[in-house]
């Protein structure tokens, strides 16, 4: 037996020598997408023959911890490997700036994109009944003189304020270039003067523009003197005030620590290092600044002008994935650590300070806080995604770490218990999972924290937790379901939140995980379909209210987000997606293979409503068509293979061989195409669309070839018609857009955003759309000194206009 423990533990350490060097890859811009995908695959293999292994040694655990940095990885991976196919570039991934940018910068672009559409949210406004959370935040701040006044920033989904303590909720910032905000800071001797960090620490796929001030409260804002383009890919993970000296502020970036003396107007570049994740202030003396890498703690005891690497009682840089840095008015030459582990992104430590981080002792390593148990035990973590720390302000001694869970030290970190959970395990009090942000509300011993699910308050004594998510309209939505017979009911799948259904204003968590494809039976509304990452599964007949499992004899496993769908006449039958194209024609109690692929996982699956026979099936790369049924199938010739990544198919519902395919990447003449002939011929309808990626397309019957596309900037319509792109996003945020639908019976459009939760329209009707009118003024000699163009930019074809100048009278003309 000493020899079988010998060789178990020389394959357990062999498992983590650079385990995590995914990890270390994603981190570095440079790294292409490829290497990352290849080192995690291979880091993923070992793990699964290591809990085969610790499971035939008899050690537990629980099946949500056997995904311990897949599904963090999956979520990233969705994103961006379409996007960056096939050259593997990850700056690729912050191309869509560009247009962002245009868009803030150029106010006749901008009027453009506010022409067509009525775009009003659905929510969710409230957190839905029943489980699951609102969406990710990255901070929690306060009003430095009204602390019922607080500020949440969102990866995705903007900066959001409070006024009454967390009750209600307004968002601050639905245009902005980039709505990933990682910090805020309230002015202390004017509240009025806010500044915002812009960009997520944690997804390569929301990047920011870097400092950005407001002098309204939060109302309007504008660039500062320190900004990127957001194609640079950069983050601004904290911003500080000088509480002494208002015009002095520091920036903890990506690349470096920048200071200002002027209030933002002019910026230097005081430190150089990469991955910069937190900064603090000494209570009481601004001249001691503290700053942390993902590997290294740096100290300035000159106002920040300059700084030193601290190593002393440290954990060697290696080893660390991530580091957090608390502090605390009760004692100011405390400083609190806490690291997580590269090998595994489980615990590193938590160190302390008593002399302002000059040198450090370790006091605590063990039970493991950032992983998932209830008791600390070995199950891994994800400290390179989640990990914060803060001290109380009243007390030195009392210090709280968030990973998964939140634990709690009464003793300046000797000892540690748990004081919430995941998942409510053990009795314990449920906060959403993913600690991003752990703050005390000023003098006070209330903790307050920021989640995958929204923002949670805790008792003094941390023994009970509020939910405090509620108005917060931030979910990160894959996919929606529109049921063909009630208007009013939605499902959708959330990322982070599970299955959640939207029914005539009530919102409902139905399925748990994170939410992928999801419909509702277009013959009954009882029944109803949802699913979990990698094609799990499910079926309600009974509204929602309860699932069970479907897939039954399905030996295959699905992508991230597998594609499946009903049968548009039988609705008995339903289709799934996963290596190979499977049959269920009793509601998913069996299923058949009726396809032998070779291609890899599917993503997109098409059934044509005007013909079952005809079935189109993508691995994003490829395109497979049935005309039988399944009995056999043949490759479509896709127009420019290899360039761009496919997205979606779109069928006619009642030409099954006149189809629509998008496709992802930033190849300016690659990103809608059309055939009616069943994809033998293909004519390209790009020109005049931004070059970003196109995520969805849907076609609206009635129309003449009317398409309506969901990009990752907004929605654009086509029809043969007008015969050119229209923006159709008026009153819709600068989001990402991941599916559309249409529901007919209502005449509503509906968008599935990324962070912005549920979205709708009315449908294009050509006789109800504004015309939008572009003004241009050029100087002239003589009186009166210029001349004003007027061009018409609609879709309507007016022959005749009108207009009013403030203070002149009605003027027309004809054309």
């Amino acid at each position: 037996m000493k020899i079988k423990s010998f060789i178990l533990i020389l394959f357990l350490l062999s498992s983590f020598v650079n385990a995590q060097d995914w990890v270390k890859k994603m981190n570095d811009p440079n790294a292409n997408f490829y290497d990352i995908e290849k080192s995690f695959n291979k880091y993923w293999k070992k793990h699964e023959r290591k809990e085969k292994l610790k499971s035939f040694f008899s050690f537990e655990r629980k099946s949500e911890e056997e995904n311990e940095g897949l599904m963090l990885y999956k979520r990233w991976e969705y994103t961006a490997k379409p996007r960056v196919y096939p050259s593997g570039d990850r700056t690729l991934l912050h191309q869509n700036g560009k247009e962002i940018e245009r868009a803030l910068f150029d106010p006749v672009y901008r009027s453009s994109l506010q022409a067509n559409g009525n775009w009003q949210p659905l929510g969710a406004f409230d957190v839905p009944a029943g489980g699951g959370g609102a969406g990710r935040l990255t901070c929690v701040r306060f009003h430095p003189t009204q602390t019922n006044t607080i500020y949440v920033g969102a990866p995705v989904g903007g900066l959001w304020k409070s006024t009454d303590g967390g009750a209600s909720w307004t968002v601050m910032t639905s245009v902005l270039p980039s709505l990933a905000v990682s910090d805020v800071a309230i002015d202390a001797n004017n509240p009025n003067i806010m500044y915002l960090a812009s960009g997520d620490l944690a997804a390569d796929d929301a990047p920011g523009v870097g400092v950005l001030k407001s002098y309204d409260a939060g109302n309007t804002w504008e660039i500062t003197g320190l900004n990127f383009l957001v194609s640079q890919g950069r983050y601004v993970s904290r911003v500080i005030i000088d509480p002494s000296n208002s015009n002095v502020l520091w920036a903890a970036a990506s690349n470096g620590v920048f200071k200002s003396t002027n209030g933002g107007i002019n910026w230097y570049k005081v430190l150089t290092a990469s991955n910069l994740r937190d900064m603090e202030l000494k209570p009481g003396n601004s001249d001691v600044v503290y700053v942390t890498s993902n590997t290294t703690f740096y100290k300035s005891i000159n106002g920040g002008n300059s700084f030193t690497a601290i190593s002393a009682g440290l954990p060697i840089a290696s080893t660390s994935s991530r580091m957090s840095i608390a502090v605390t008015p009760a004692n100011p030459e405390v400083v609190y650590l806490v690291s997580s582990n590269s090998s595994d992104n489980g615990f590193k430590g938590v160190y302390k300070s008593t002399n302002a981080g000059s040198n450090f002792t370790l006091k605590a390593s063990e039970p493991n806080l950032l992983g998932w148990d209830s008791f600390g035990g070995d199950s891994g973590g994800q400290g390179w995604f989640t990990l914060s720390i803060a001290v109380s302000p009243l007390n030195e001694n009392l210090l709280v770490v968030g990973g998964v869970n939140i634990w709690s030290s009464s003793d300046g970190g000797e000892d540690w218990g748990i004081v919430a959970h995941w998942y409510g395990d053990n009795g314990l009090p449920y906060v959403h999972a993913d600690v991003h942000d752990l703050i005390y509300k000023p003098n006070s011993s209330i903790l307050y924290a920021g989640t995958d699910g929204g923002i949670f308050r805790a008792s003094a004594g941390l023994s009970s937790w509020t939910d405090l998510s509620d108005g917060l309209q931030i979910g990160q939505m894959y996919k929606l379901g529109c049921s063909v017979t009630n208007s009013s009911l939605v499902l959708q799948g959330w990322q982070d939140n599970g299955t959640n259904q939207y029914n005539a204003g009530q919102w409902t968590h139905i399925l748990g995980g994170d939410g992928m494809e999801c419909f509702v039976d277009w013959s009954d509304p009882d029944y109803q379909y949802g699913e979990l990452q990698y094609g799990n599964l499910n079926r309600s007949n009974d509204g929602g209210n309860n699932f069970q499992g479907i897939n039954s004899n399905i030996n295959e496993d699905g992508e991230w987000v597998t594609p499946w769908m009903q049968h548009p006449t039988n609705a008995s039958t339903l289709f799934a997606g996963f290596k190979n194209v499977w049959k269920s024609t009793n509601r998913g109690n069996s299923w058949s293979k009726i396809s032998n692929f070779s291609i890899g996982g599917i993503t997109i699956l098409k059934v044509a409503k005007s013909d079952a026979n005809y079935i189109y099936v993508s691995n994003s790369t490829s395109i497979q068509k049935t005309t039988n049924g399944g009995v056999t199938w043949n490759a479509i010739a896709v127009p420019n293979a290899g360039s761009n990544a496919i997205t979606d198919i779109a069928i006619d519902e009642t030409n099954p061989n006149k189809i629509w395919i998008t496709r992802s990447g930033y190849n300016a003449v690659n990103k809608v195409y059309k055939s009616i002939d069943g994809g033998v011929n293909w004519l390209n309808l790009s020109t005049g669309l931004p070059n970003i990626p196109v995520n969805t397309v849907v076609n609206q019957t009635g129309t003449n070839d009317g398409i309506y596309i969901g990009t990752d900037f907004g929605v654009y319509y086509y029809d043969d018609n007008i015969n050119t792109w229209v923006p159709y996003m008026n009153g819709l945020p600068n989001v990402r857009v991941d599916e559309l639908e249409i529901q007919y019976s209502g005449s509503k459009l509906r968008a599935a955003t990324y962070g912005r939760g549920l979205w709708e329209s009315s449908i294009y009707n050509p006789n109800s759309q504004l015309p939008f009118a572009n003004f241009n003024a050029n100087v002239v000699s003589g009186c009166p000194g210029f001349t004003v163009q007027f061009s018409d930019n609609s879709f309507n074809n007016p022959t005749a206009w009108s207009w009013t100048f403030p203070g002149g009278t009605p003027s027309t003309s004809t054309d």
